[in-house]
């Protein structure tokens, strides 16, 4: 089973499974969290930011995520 999200996830930073930094959590719905893109993010993280029209976060379904930690990107 998944991790829920939930807002003691927001600011927290969202990694590949190499652990490559491409964003941090910028909002949380039931279910899912929403990620906003790390500043130098490469351009195929970029494209599915992009792909959403006017959004500037993408959702990350919590089926997805596959650990949470207490770390922040503070």
């Amino acid at each position: 089973m998944s991790p829920t999200s939930t807002s003691d996830d927001v600011g927290k930073a969202v990694e590949t499974a190499a652990g490559d930094r491409i964003g941090a959590v910028a909002d949380v719905d039931p279910e899912t969290a929403y990620e906003e893109p790390a500043p130098d993010a490469g351009d195929s993280t970029r494209a599915v930011f992009e792909r959403g029209g006017d959004t500037e976060t993408a959702p990350l379904a919590d089926d997805v995520v596959s650990e949470r930690t207490g770390d922040s990107s503070g």
